[in-house]
């Protein structure tokens, strides 16, 4: 057997093994499973693959250039999203080596008939250039990558959906069944808890004209430590949001990551929802908690409008 034959079957069991290891990656992914933990995986196999120093997969959002996803071993942050974000202009790999990195090579990761890339992905090492073998591998695995992200999307999309509606249907049914506002509160913060895993929720409600904080209504496994001080800056920081969004956590709570958004109905603030845990929030908790709101903030005004008419106090302007 000659040499370059024997080279060439070498080459070709190791496209066969990184095209099963691909394989294996893309039926790992659990049906409600993130697709930034598909794209770990792959960024940790080819890393490995090649004896790379650094590998880094950057995914765009599907309507804009924006970055959905930044997923790399051994890069900073920075050079592996300029590195992608030039690589996603290249659907061949190209060397795009900066002074950081002298041996990079990258390329788009797209589908055959999309003009636009669906991102970038850059391998690169100190010592020494990759050989054609090892560039071979890099497009080989961009072959595989490109179906299996799409496909990791769309299972995402359905499963994201389907948690969007159940949150919805169960606050939707607490405002059915449940007529009085404290409890309606509590089991909405139950709710949330539930579905965010969360280790605190806290509801605050403010007055109708004057957006003062009139009441909150917190639910965790740590009561003693939310004092009227850390309610309070909780409030403030979501004064003036708008959308689903971080907030600085108080130096009391330093453990914790704070998810914030507000109640708005018809231009009106009706306070905001604070949840608490120890792990971060994902885009598809960011949409969840949107979704929620949506629904949340409008079986309060509900609430409330039904509290005036009935209660004690009740009005006959309150319509």
């Amino acid at each position: 057997m000659t040499d370059d034959l024997q080279a060439a079957l070498i080459q070709k069991e190791r496209e066969l093994q990184l095209v099963l290891a691909l394989d294996k990656v893309r039926d790992n992914l659990e049906d409600d499973g993130d697709p930034q933990t598909m794209i770990q995986a792959i960024v940790d196999l080819l890393k490995n693959s090649v004896e790379a120093d650094a590998f880094a997969i950057t995914m765009l959002m599907e309507t804009s250039d924006d970055i959905e996803y930044n997923v790399n071993q051994g890069f900073d942050e920075n050079d592996a999203v300029s590195l992608c974000r030039e690589a996603s202009h290249h659907v061949l790999p190209l060397s795009i080596s900066n002074s950081q990195w002298p041996f990079a090579v990258g390329m788009s990761i797209h589908l055959e008939r999309d003009p636009f890339p669906l991102g970038g992905m850059v391998l690169a090492r100190q010592s020494h250039a990759f050989d054609d073998g090892e560039i071979a591998l890099l497009r080989l695995s961009e072959s595989q990558i490109d179906s299996a992200i799409v496909q990791a999307r769309m299972v995402w999309k359905l499963a994201q959906r389907n948690r969007e509606l159940e949150a919805i249907y169960q606050i939707d049914r607490l405002q059915d069944e449940v007529e009085d506002e404290n409890l309606l509160i509590g089991g909405i913060a139950a709710v949330l808890l539930n579905f965010f895993r969360a280790d605190l929720c806290v509801i605050m409600l403010t007055h109708d004209e004057s957006s003062k904080l009139v009441t909150h209504r917190t639910a965790n496994s740590m009561d003693s430590t939310l004092t009227d001080y850390i309610i309070e800056a909780m409030f403030k920081y979501t004064h003036e949001i708008r959308i689903p969004q971080m907030i600085p956590t108080p130096t009391e709570l330093e453990s914790m990551v704070l998810l914030a958004a507000p109640f708005i109905v018809n231009g009106v603030r009706l306070g905001a929802v604070v949840i608490g845990r120890r792990s971060i929030f994902s885009l598809g908790d960011h949409r969840l908690l949107y979704a929620m709101t949506s629904q949340i903030d409008t079986a309060l005004r509900h609430s409330h409008l039904y509290q005036a008419l009935v209660g004690p106090n009740a009005r006959p302007d309150s319509f």
